[in-house]
């Protein structure tokens, strides 16, 4: 039987995503897909799927840090129409 955190895991790394974030406020963390949840808030903390940027940090997936120009850019990869 797979566990809640077995089953984000799985998603993150089939969708391409490297882990999840949380922002809110002047609170932020960030988590590796090897390492989900060490905070061990349960699901869903208001987390959002996440891509590492060049510096280590973890960004909300729609954007990430530009290698060129730290600017942010919107990464559309995994968007779906149906909104």
């Amino acid at each position: 039987m797979n566990t809640v955190t077995e089953i984000v895991r799985q998603w993150l790394r089939e969708n391409g995503y490297d882990g999840l974030c949380f922002r809110n406020g002047g609170e932020e963390c960030g988590c590796h897909t090897d390492t989900l949840a060490p905070c061990g808030e349960p699901f869903p903390r208001d987390c959002v799927a996440a891509v590492k940027g060049p510096d280590g940090l973890f960004y909300p997936a729609d954007g990430r840090p530009s290698e060129q120009t730290g600017d942010m850019e919107v990464n559309h990869e995994n968007e779906t129409d149906d909104r």
